[in-house]
């Protein structure tokens, strides 16, 4: 299935119910970074600091609002 097919019914025009919320994560492990990704989906603000020389090799396929920060 070709992702513009899955989210071809995804309705733009309303924000999600955590609109307005801002989150800072600063997480290393999995789960860290895979609520960030949960919250961000559901309209959270998602700040992601990540330090330079930190190699913690967790990587996700983020959408909606979430952009790292260094």
């Amino acid at each position: 299935m070709k992702k513009s097919h899955f989210y071809r019914a995804a309705r733009n025009d309303i924000s999600g119910s955590l609109a307005g919320v801002r989150v800072l994560e600063a997480t290393t492990t999995w789960a860290g970074p895979m609520y960030a990704a949960v919250l961000a989906d559901l309209g959270t603000d998602v700040i992601k600091v990540v330090l330079p020389a930190a190699r913690s090799g967790v990587t996700l396929p983020l959408r909606g609002r979430m952009r790292p920060r260094m």
